[in-house]
């Protein structure tokens, strides 16, 4: 609002004279003075008001992509553990079929009564290894599991059977007293000691 404007605002509504005459321009410049202050006051006010509405609104966008982003990096997550869980499943359960292959390909015989030998075999050497005499326990169980699975893969008999079946024996035996004659630590404990 310009000076004039205000002039011919205050002198045309008569603001605060009771006389007809206009009021003098010092009086004038005091209400201009006051209408522009109040204006600018006012001014601000919107301004902060809307600075504060704009942040305020800007905060709620940021935690609700901060909050989409998290679930999305959860789920991201979720799916590459789920992905890595899958092909490490596929991996193992790919073993008896390669074990089977490798026989073959080395044209090992798999007949029951050889691979029950070498079955007995690195059992054995398993056994050594434990004993600390000779080999690695670690490479010599890998063996002894690679014998018993040649024997299953090439019986039909396939690999999750097995350990599902192991799985039931287990639970069910954590649960079924102890038979006649079940060989415990007590039972091999020479006499006397």
């Amino acid at each position: 609002m310009t000076k004039e404007l205000t002039k011919k605002f205050i002198n045309k509504y008569k603001l605060g004279s009771t006389l007809n005459n206009p009021y003098p321009d010092s009086m004038i410049d005091k209400y201009y003075k006051q209408l522009e202050a109040e204006l600018n006051s006012l001014i601000n006010s919107a301004i902060e008001a809307e600075r504060e509405r704009r942040d305020k609104a800007h905060k709620v966008e940021i935690a609700n992509l901060q909050s989409m982003l998290k679930d999305q990096t959860v789920e991201l997550g979720d799916k590459v553990i789920q992905s890595a869980i899958e092909a490490e499943r596929n991996r193992i359960n790919a073993l008896p079929t390669k074990v089977l292959e490798l026989c073959k390909k080395r044209n090992w015989s798999l007949e029951w009564t050889v691979r029950g030998v070498y079955l007995h075999l690195e059992a054995s050497e398993l056994i050594e290894a434990i004993r600390g005499k000779n080999g690695n326990p670690l490479s010599e169980a890998a063996d002894v599991l690679i014998v018993l699975m040649s024997i299953t893969e090439i019986n039909n008999i396939k690999w999750n059977d097995v350990l599902k079946e192991a799985d039931k024996t287990v639970s069910e035996m954590m649960t079924k007293p102890k038979y006649e004659h079940e060989h415990t630590i007590e039972s091999i404990k020479p006499e006397g000691k």
